[in-house]
């Protein structure tokens, strides 16, 4: 019965797999609410959702209730997990960069003298480029 009405909603929910339908069964969602977070965008998987115990008006995303009601929130939480994530890359990339650059300064001139010393180096990836947490412009 569940399966069926999961394929009933319109979207990708009518051809979706068997295994991320059975996903849900234990969010206690229903296959409506179930169906129109799996069509949503971002897609929230049943995979990433649990019940709230004692409590069957709620369940949980990455740890947080939300009234079952709540979609469209528990979608947006999905959504700032992603950007999260892309800012968390995009620092990464930002430093790996910034090494790379700073790196190839450090290599010697022809006459055999550092271009820059590592405490130089240290110096300009904490004071002028990268703070810990952000990138500085």
């Amino acid at each position: 019965m569940f399966r069926r009405n999961f394929k009933d909603v319109a979207g990708d929910s009518a051809t979706a797999p068997d295994s991320d339908i059975r996903s849900y069964l234990d969010s206690s969602l229903g296959s409506k609410k179930s169906a129109n977070l799996y069509n949503g965008n971002p897609r929230v998987l049943g995979s990433e959702l649990s019940r709230v115990s004692g409590d069957n008006t709620k369940v949980n995303f990455n740890g947080q209730p939300f009234d079952k009601t709540d979609l469209d929130g528990i979608r947006a939480a999905k959504q700032a997990l992603i950007d999260d994530d892309n800012r968390r890359q995009k620092l990464a990339d930002a430093q790996n960069q910034a090494v790379k650059d700073l790196e190839a300064l450090r290599d010697e001139e022809p006459d055999n003298k550092p271009k820059l010393t590592d405490t130089e180096i240290n110096t300009q990836l904490t004071d002028q480029v990268i703070d810990g947490t952000t990138v500085k412009n």
